[in-house]
């Protein structure tokens, strides 16, 4: 128990810390529903190659992700089940709309950032070696 005052057991960290969840390795494993795609944002190193650190405004902003699951699709007025966009788990995607629907972002344990788009919202796949 900690005495009033004392602030909690774990620092506000990177955006997690009050009214943030700290979300578990098996949120990545989360079974996404309706039209929405998880997905994890690829972040920019924070080091230079000689590793100098680099202030937050000279880190490029990409709206880069790595889809993480997929939605079946939305259901239409009519019943009709709306096509989601030829994504896949794995794929590196563009998202138009960073970031997403909800809290900007919600953190793993081991701080990787993990958000919820539309698939509306996904604007293409990126092929080749982006993430590598």
């Amino acid at each position: 128990m900690t005495e009033l005052g004392a602030g909690p057991s774990n620092p506000n960290k990177g955006g997690r810390g009050i009214g943030r969840m700290e979300l578990g390795d098996d949120a990545l494993n989360a079974k996404t529903l309706y039209d929405m795609v998880l997905v994890e944002r690829i972040q920019p190193p924070e080091t230079t190659d000689t590793g100098l650190f680099k202030p937050e405004e000279e880190q490029p902003k990409l709206h880069l992700a790595k889809v993480l699951s997929v939605g079946p699709g939305r259901e239409e007025e009519n019943g009709i089940l709306a096509a989601m966009p030829t994504i896949a788990v794995g794929d590196t995607v563009v998202v138009k709309n960073p970031w997403g629907i909800g809290p900007k972002d919600e953190e793993t344990v081991d701080g990787r950032k993990l958000s919820y788009a539309r698939g509306v919202d996904i604007a293409g796949v990126v092929k080749g070696g982006v993430t590598d």
